[in-house]
C-alpha cells in the first residue's frame, strides 16, 4: 500500500481508460513454473497459499497475473489457441477447461475464422458485483457491510476532495445517475476512486436501495464553506437514509436479470445454483442432470459450475457424480474479478496506493470500534510473531487486519488493489523495512485489542507513508 494525495497527478495516459488497443501480447511463462516473488505475494493476497495444486486454475492465475503486469490492454492479441497452450503448459483438455474458465470470468474473447484467436477482454463492474452478492449470500453476510462500504468511500471522497485544489470541489459538469459520490469522484480525476464510488452504488442498488442522490445542497453547502465535519455528519445521514434487502435475497434479482448473453445466463444460473445450495447443502447434481431439470444448455451449465468453482462455492467430481457443495465462499475469486477491473483503468501506482491506504486505515478503526462495542473477540491470539518476516508473510498480516474489521466489501477491494499494485510494483524491501513494518503492524493489532481506533488509525496511517516511502525509493532504482 502506498500513501500519499488521493487525488490524480498531472500525467498522460496511453488511451481512454475505457479503450482498446491492438497490439500483440504473447504469455512468456508457464503455470506452475513461475515461482517469482510476484506469484507468491500474489497467493499471499488472495489467501490462497498451501492449497492443493490444480494445473487448470494455477494457469488461469498464470494468464491473470500476466495481464496485469501487461497492464491489462483490452483487444490485445494474444495468439492462437495452440499457441497459448504451448506458453501455458497445459495440455489439450486442460486448455479448454482453462479456456472455459477464462472466458466465462470475461478474461479473454475467443474469436473463430480467419484473423481470430484469443484476445484480451475484460470483467465488467456489474460481473464483480454479481460475484460479490453471491459471496456474501453463501457467506450469510448482513447488508450492513455494504452500507459501511459505501460510507467509507464516501468519507475517502470527501477526503480527496478536501486536499483537492479548489476546482475539484464544485460538482462535475456531467452529473453522473450514480450520484453525488460519483460526482466528486470524476471531479477527482483517480480512476480508483471513480471505480469505488461506483462499485459501492451498484452493490447498494443490488440490495433493492437507492443510489444516492445527484445532488445534494446540505452537502456541497458544507463542502463550497470548508465546513468539513459537518460535511460528514450529512454523509452519515445520508448513508441511512436508503433500506436495504439482505444479499440471500437480493440473489433473486441477478436470477431474473433481463440480459441474455451467455456470460449473464452463466452467472444467471449460478446465482440460481447458489441459493439451492445454501437451502440443500450436500452433494451438487451433475451437469446434464442440471441441464434437463434447468433448461438450460450443456455449455451454461458447465461456465456457472466453473463460476462456483472458481469460487471456491464448490468442488467438482470427475464422471457423473457431480460435485460437493462447500461454505464459506472464498474472497479470491471476486478479488482477481475486481483487479482485473481496477487494472484496464491504468492507475498509476500513487492513484492505487493511496486509495489502499486510506481503506486500510480505516478497516483498522473499523476493528477496533468493533471491539470497544463488545462485538468482536480479542485479537491476542491472532497476533503473529513478527521477527523476520518477509514482503509475502507481512501480506497475510494485512489480510488478518482486514478480516477483523468484519467488512468482506472493504477487505475485497483492499486486497484487489494490492494484487495489482503487487504486480506493478518491485518488492524487495530491505530486512529494515520488513521489521518496521512488522513492528507498526503489532502495534495495530494492540490498538485494535485495546478498542483504540485513534491510535489504530495512528500507526496504520504511519505504516501507509513509511511504505509510500520504501517503494518509491525502489522504483526510483529500477
Amino acid at each position: 500500500m502506498i500513501s500519499g494525495s488521493l487525488r490524480a497527478p498531472g500525467r498522460h495516459r496511453k488511451e481512454s481508460a475505457w479503450g482498446a488497443v491492438k497490439t500483440e501480447m504473447k504469455p512468456t511463462f508457464r503455470s506452475g513454473t513461475t515461482l517469482d516473488d510476484a506469484w507468491r505475494i500474489s497467493k499471499c493476497v488472495l489467501g490462497t497459499e498451501g492449497h492443493a495444486a490444480n494445473l487448470v486454475h494455477d494457469a488461469v492465475l498464470s494468464m491473470e497475473l500476466h495481464l496485469l503486469k501487461q497492464e491489462w490492454s483490452v483487444g490485445a492479441s494474444l495468439g492462437t489457441v495452440p499457441q497459448v497452450q504451448e506458453s501455458l503448459g497445459l495440455g489439450r483438455p486442460s486448455c479448454r477447461e482453462a479456456m472455459t474458465i477464462l472466458e466465462t470470468r470475461g478474461i479473454l474473447d475467443i474469436r473463430c475464422g480467419p484473423g481470430g484467436g484469443l484476445f484480451v477482454s475484460a470483467p465488467e463492474l456489474a460481473d464483480v458485483v454479481d460475484s460479490t452478492m453471491l459471496l456474501l449470500a453463501v457467506n450469510g453476510d448482513t447488508s450492513e457491510c455494504i452500507r459501511d462500504f459505501r460510507l467509507v468511500v464516501w468519507r475517502m471522497i470527501l477526503d480527496a476532495v478536501r486536499n483537492a485544489p479548489g476546482g475539484a470541489k464544485q460538482r462535475a459538469d456531467q452529473m453522473s445517475h450514480w450520484g453525488f459520490a460519483c460526482n466528486f469522484a470524476e471531479a477527482i480525476g483517480n480512476p480508483v476512486i471513480i471505480v469505488a464510488a461506483r462499485f459501492a452504488e451498484m452493490l447498494v442498488c443490488a440490495c433493492g436501495g437507492a443510489a444516492a442522490p445527484s445532488v445534494d445542497r446540505d452537502l456541497e453547502t458544507a463542502v463550497k464553506k470548508g465546513l468539513w465535519k459537518l460535511a460528514a455528519n450529512r454523509l452519515n445521514q445520508l448513508a441511512h437514509t436508503s433500506e436495504l434487502i439482505e444479499p440471500l435475497a437480493a440473489l433473486r434479482s441477478i436470477e431474473k436479470d433481463r440480459t441474455y448473453g451467455a456470460r449473464k445466463s452463466a452467472m444467471i444460473l449460478a446465482a440460481q445454483m447458489t441459493s439451492e445450495f445454501i437451502h440443500n447443502q450436500g452433494v451438487v447434481e451433475s451437469e446434464s442432470e442440471t441441464s434437463l431439470r434447468l433448461g438450460y444448455t450443456d455449455p451454461i451449465v458447465r461456465q456457472a459450475r466453473r463460476v462456483l468453482q472458481d469460487m471456491g462455492l464448490i468442488r467438482c467430481r470427475r464422471g457423473s457424480k457431480g460435485a460437493v457443495f462447500e461454505a464459506p465462499a472464498k474472497l479470491a475469486g471476486t478479488i482477481r474479478l475486481l483487479a482485473a477491473c481496477l487494472a484496464r483503468t491504468r492507475p498509476t501506482p500513487e492513484e492505487n496506493g493511496s486509495v489502499a491506504c486510506f481503506l486500510a486505515c480505516r478497516a483498522s478503526v473499523l476493528a477496533a470500534q468493533r471491539v470497544k462495542t463488545g462485538g468482536w473477540v480479542p485479537v491476542k491470539q491472532a497476533i503473529p510473531e513478527m521477527n523476520g518476516l518477509d514482503h509475502a508473510d507481512l501480506m497475510k498480516v494485512e489480510n488478518l487486519l482486514l478480516d477483523l474489521s468484519g467488512n468482506p466489501v472493504l477487505a475485497i477491494f483492499v486486497r484487489a488493489l494490492a494484487l495489482s499494485d503487487t504486480c506493478l510494483v518491485p518488492r524487495q524491501m530491505t530486512s529494515e523495512v520488513h521489521a518496521r513494518v512488522a513492528e507498526l503492524s503489532r502495534k495495530v493489532l494492540h490498538s485494535i485489542e485495546a478498542g483504540d481506533a485513534a491510535t489504530a488509525y495512528r500507526y496504520a496511517k504511519l505504516k501507509g507513508q513509511m511504505l509510500a516511502a520504501a517503494i518509491e525509493r525502489l522504483r526510483r532504482q529500477v
